[in-house]
Parts: C-alpha cells; sequence; structure tokens
C-alpha cells in the first residue's frame, strides 16, 4: 500500500448498540475497558435494549448479590466466603473472582496468616461495599454514563425495571420474575 492509502480516515457508522458481552467486558477487564472506551469513541449515539439489561443484571448483579449474602452470615470470614465462591467447578468462577479483585478491592492475606477477628471485619467491610455497588451497577447500565439511551423492547419483560431490592439485611436472592415467562407458563 502506498502512503496515501494508509492515510486514509476509516469510515465509521454513526450508531452502535451495546450488547451484554459488550458492557461486561466495560467492567470486568481494565485493558478491555480501556480499548472498548477507545472503539466506542467513534460513535455518535450508543444503545442497549432492555433485554440487555435483563442479561446484565442476570449476571453481574446476580453474582454480586451471592456474595453478599455469603459475606453477611454471622460471623462469617472473608477468605471462607471468597475461597467457597470461587470453586472451581461453578460456571461463574471467573466473574465471580473479577468481582472481588476488581469491584470490592477488599484483599487478606492467606487464611494461616490472618486472625479470625481481622478476616470478620474484612467480610463485613466488603459486604458494605457491595451494598452501594449493586444499586450503583443497575443505575450505571441504564444511565447516560452506560450508554445514551436504553431501548424497550416489544418482549415486555419487567425483569429491567427494577433495580434489585433489599430484605432487612440481605437481598432477594432472586431477580424479579419475569411477566413474560409466566404468562408463556399459564398460555400452554
Amino acid at each position: 500500500m502506498s502512503n496515501t492509502q494508509q492515510k486514509q480516515p476509516k469510515t465509521v457508522a454513526g450508531h452502535a448498540l451495546l450488547d451484554t458481552t459488550v458492557q461486561l467486558d466495560r467492567l470486568k477487564y481494565r485493558s478491555r475497558k480501556e480499548h472498548l472506551k477507545d472503539v466506542l469513541a467513534n460513535y455518535k449515539f450508543k444503545f442497549s435494549t432492555s433485554f440487555s439489561l435483563v442479561e446484565f443484571k442476570a449476571t453481574i448483579i446476580q453474582e454480586c448479590i451471592t456474595i453478599h449474602n455469603q459475606l453477611r452470615a454471622k460471623g462469617s470470614r472473608f477468605t471462607r466466603a471468597r475461597d467457597f465462591l470461587l470453586e472451581k467447578n461453578h460456571p461463574q468462577t471467573s466473574l465471580r473472582a473479577h468481582i472481588f479483585n476488581n469491584l470490592i478491592n477488599v484483599f487478606a492475606p492467606s487464611s494461616f496468616q490472618i486472625t479470625d477477628e481481622e478476616d470478620e471485619k474484612l467480610a463485613e467491610k466488603a459486604r458494605l461495599l457491595l451494598e452501594n455497588i449493586i444499586p450503583e451497577l443497575f443505575r450505571w447500565f441504564s444511565s447516560e454514563e452506560s450508554v445514551d439511551v436504553v431501548l424497550k423492547d416489544k418482549l415486555r419483560c419487567d425483569r429491567a425495571r427494577e433495580a434489585p431490592s433489599k430484605k432487612g439485611a440481605a437481598y432477594s436472592t432472586n431477580l424479579p420474575m419475569c411477566r413474560r415467562g409466566q404468562n408463556k407458563e399459564t398460555s400452554r
């Protein structure tokens, strides 16, 4: 190629549809986040669908709730809860590790090098951080920080409408049931 051919600017579409994978990568991986930031800067209008929000809640937010509820048990120790949740045979092990390492940012030395009291304090600190992170994740996705607009789709799924709610000290164990899913079951 000649120099004139190499210097021609690339034409980029004006709109970008951000799917669940892109949104998760914007939170999970620092290197991927920076790369996506540069790529998305080329688009004038970024949007997502409410169905993508359902998937976002069902992955990142549900795993945050799982970790929160594990850490809130009386006498819970951070190192034991972390080890338990990061078992290698669970399908969300990698995602849970990213939440512990990148969102919570609470670290402990080996369980052999920390007292039970210090370990319980770390569990409380991580739990309190998650109480701030969970609603913020929901707001981030459905606000202009994440996209210019979340398009309402015709699926009429109501799982994406409400933020996760706390019942006493714990979050609900499941995300809200989808009205569409209930209607699908009852119509048979």
